[in-house]
């Protein structure tokens, strides 16, 4: 799908997605069988080895929510996937779910792997 044809998100942004669950289906509705992007980077400072990222409380609390909500998560490390083959995965989803964590250390890494540009094209039109 082309990004020249429809705006592909809305941008949803909160701090707590267990206080804000409900006011994220009011505004998109059911989000049964949705493909969202489940970028967890910014907790990477919080993780000694791989396998402690699956217990992290608050990935493994949001997780479990978007899948409650029939959301099919597909992940995306953004230290392995970037420019093109990101903007070819994000561009055919539904949309992006970025965990908590540290904020600077994303910000840093959305540049360095273009997902700062491909977010911004996927949210406006050209």
């Amino acid at each position: 799908m082309s990004l020249d044809y429809k705006i592909m998100m809305k941008l949803f942004l909160a701090s707590a997605l267990s206080e804000m669950k409900q006011q994220l289906l009011e505004k998109m509705g059911s989000l049964d069988g949705k493909k969202i992007a489940y970028i967890t980077n910014p907790a990477d400072n919080d993780i000694v080895d791989e396998n402690e990222r699956e217990i992290l409380w608050w990935l493994k609390n949001d997780r479990d929510m978007l899948e409650e909500c029939g959301v099919i998560l597909v992940h995306v490390d953004l230290r392995i996937i970037q420019n093109i083959e990101l903007k070819e995965i994000l561009e055919n989803l539904d949309g992006i779910y970025v965990s908590g964590g540290d904020t600077y250390y994303f910000s840093e890494l959305a540049r360095e792997s273009g997902y700062a540009i491909i977010l911004h094209e996927l949210l406006t039109t050209k």
